[in-house]
């Protein structure tokens, strides 16, 4: 189930968003979904308070210094994105409807004045382990400039300085990966076995020789 009502935490609290891999697809209401064996999360942040986007009307809520609640677009487009007709935003009016105050025909765009940092969980292959984990990732979000991939949620900086989220398939990776680890524990119980019979091999071959000795 996708995300309906947005939901606010602070940047620590959502670092330490216990990622597990599951079969099950029953996720948290703020979450974006199941994929990957992972549920899926994205926050846009506003200073050291993070919030998940509401699917309905597409912002972001955020309590100011009064306590009252305000309502931001999250998602930006560049100009250039912007003038090719490539990406489009929530409908805003001002600049203060955009969580990158920056308006401009009726789509949010990025603004290096207020750049916008999300985090997002990221899976990784885990050598030691034959497996796919996942963990929650801060940094730019999209459309941003970066520099490094590690400026970017995404942990991808394209090569026109622009954080970009690819996403990635992992599910019949895992599969292989899984096939993998089974062969490997099965290779592991054969040599067990053999060495096992071996020794076993030898031990009455010693009993039959210390037998004829006697």
């Amino acid at each position: 189930m996708q995300s309906v009502y947005s939901e606010t935490m602070s940047k620590s609290e959502v670092l330490q968003i216990k990622l597990k891999r599951t079969n099950s697809k029953k996720c948290p209401s703020y979450s974006e979904g199941y994929k990957n064996f992972f549920c899926q999360y994205r926050f846009f942040c506003r200073g050291e308070f993070c919030s998940t986007k509401n699917k309905r009307s597409s912002v972001v809520e955020f309590k100011n210094a009064d306590g009252k609640t305000e309502r931001f677009i999250p998602d930006t487009c560049t100009e250039e994105g912007l003038r090719i007709d490539l990406c489009h935003t929530a409908k805003c009016y001002e600049d203060s409807d955009c969580l990158s105050n920056k308006c401009i025909n009726r789509t949010c765009i990025v603004n290096e004045a207020y750049p916008i940092t999300q985090c997002v969980n990221m899976e990784t292959y885990n050598t030691l382990e034959f497996k796919y984990t996942a963990e929650m990732n801060c940094g730019l979000s999209e459309n941003e400039k970066c520099e490094l991939n590690e400026d970017c949620a995404s942990r991808n900086c394209t090569d026109t300085g622009h954080c970009l989220y690819h996403y990635v398939d992992h599910k019949f990776d895992q599969i292989f990966y899984q096939i993998f680890e089974i062969g490997v524990l099965l290779f592991i119980v054969v040599v067990i076995v053999l060495v096992i019979c071996c020794l076993a091999c030898c031990y009455r071959h010693k009993k039959r020789k210390a037998k004829f000795t006697i």
